[in-house]
């Protein structure tokens, strides 16, 4: 099983969505997919409630099951840590966590703040194994923008690498009130996102089973970092 976790304690920048849409992709393309939310507002468990039973399933739960993910069919674990939060088990979640995505909005406040949780992640750097994967996905971008001018000029000063940047587009909130994931709005309002992903998409699937069923080739994937 292959455990994926969406974190940053700075509030608002969109961890929940992201975490939605990593499992919707998982589900769409076939892969048994486990949403943990762990955020008491509980936003990934409201839009599995949502979901139309056609689609494909994804296991929604508040907690850890008891009986072990892989025993009970589980490929990817896919978790959403609550903003302000990093006590003892958020520290255990990421140090075992296989991949580690830390959401970026092109914000002053947003930089501070994760810059603070920055330190103390390399805090735990010794404990971190060389399987873990960590990267920034730029959320909620304008382009062509003083802010993400800012936001690339931040990622430049630390050490982890940009694995994606994301539009903002009222496309994820369309998607979120139907309980759908980006993966499964008609495709031709969603071409440009789909090759915005494509970056995400290639870091987080270890199986190449997945990999092979991606949408879209290589050759549009998008990089602008």
């Amino acid at each position: 099983m292959h455990t994926i976790i969406v974190i940053n304690p700075k509030g608002g920048c969109g961890k929940s969505t992201l975490a939605m849409n990593v499992a919707g992709f998982f589900a769409c393309w076939g892969v048994a997919v486990e949403l943990i939310d762990l955020d008491p507002q509980s936003s990934c468990l409201d839009w599995l409630e949502t979901r139309p039973q056609s689609l494909p399933r994804i296991a929604g739960d508040r907690s850890f099951a008891f009986e072990p993910a892989h025993k009970r069919g589980i490929d990817y674990r896919v978790i959403d840590v609550p903003s302000s939060c990093f006590d003892d088990a958020t520290q255990t979640l990421l140090v075992d966590a296989d991949t580690v995505i830390i959401p970026l909005m092109a914000s002053i406040n947003d930089f501070r703040a994760t810059m603070k949780f920055l330190k103390e992640v390399e805090k735990l750097r010794n404990r971190i194994d060389g399987k873990n994967h960590i990267g920034f996905v730029a959320n909620r971008i304008k382009h062509n923008t003083r802010s993400f001018s800012y936001l690339k000029e931040f990622v430049r000063q630390t050490d982890i690498p940009c694995r994606g940047v994301l539009r903002d587009t009222q496309n994820y909130v369309r998607a979120a009130e139907s309980g759908l994931s980006i993966f499964e709005l008609p495709g031709r309002a969603v071409a440009s996102d789909l090759r915005q992903w494509q970056r995400i998409i290639r870091w987080l699937c270890m199986d190449q089973s997945v990999s092979v069923h991606i949408p879209l080739p290589v050759a549009y994937e998008q990089s602008e970092f």
